[in-house]
């Protein structure tokens, strides 16, 4: 997953890569099985490190979506 200041950036050097690990995490923020998420706001919990040869989220622990500011 990359998450993105705005829901239609395309530039890979801004965006911030997220790993999704196996079970709930993944199979409720993938894009590929739930499409609908493209451009929620989303808030999720891990250690910063390096991902994909970037500042990242190697392994995220826990996430909510935002519904309101």
């Amino acid at each position: 997953l990359a998450l993105a200041e705005s829901p239609g950036e395309t530039i890979g050097a801004k965006t911030f890569p997220v790993s999704l690990p196996l079970g709930e995490i993944r199979d409720n923020l993938n894009l590929k099985t739930n499409p609908g998420n493209l451009g929620k706001e989303v808030k999720i919990k891990g250690k910063i490190g390096t991902y994909y040869g970037a500042m990242g989220i190697p392994d995220a622990t826990a996430y909510v979506f935002i519904v309101d500011h």
